[in-house]
C-alpha cells in the first residue's frame, strides 16, 4: 500500500482482508466487490504414496473442516472464520 500511495497508482490488488482494513481508514478509496481471484489452500502428497496415506490426508482435512477446527483457528488468529472452506459432501 505504501507504493500504491507514493506512486499515486490507480489500482492495487491484494488479499481482501488487509485491503478492506486499509480502506476503512481511507474513505477516498474503494474496493471492487467482485473477487477476481481466489486463494485456494491445498494439501498434497506424491503420487507414489500408499492409498492409505492419501485417504488419511483426505479424511483429516475433511474432519478439521467439518468439526469447525479450521474456522476456530482462523478466528483465533484474527481472521474471519467464514474464510474456512465449505465442507465438501
Amino acid at each position: 500500500m505504501d507504493v500504491f500511495h507514493s506512486e499515486k497508482l490507480e489500482a492495487a490488488a491484494g488479499i481482501r482482508q488487509p485491503l478492506t482494513a486499509h480502506l476503512a481508514e481511507r474513505p477516498e478509496l474503494r474496493l471492487v466487490e467482485h473477487a477476481f481471484m481466489t486463494i485456494r489452500q491445498a494439501v498434497g502428497t506424491t503420487r507414489t504414496r500408499r492409498p492409505e496415506t492419501v485417504r488419511f490426508l483426505s479424511e483429516t482435512v475433511a474432519h478439521l473442516t467439518a468439526s469447525g477446527f479450521v474456522a476456530e483457528a482462523l478466528g483465533r488468529s484474527g481472521h474471519n472464520p467464514a474464510l474456512a472452506a465449505p465442507t465438501e459432501r
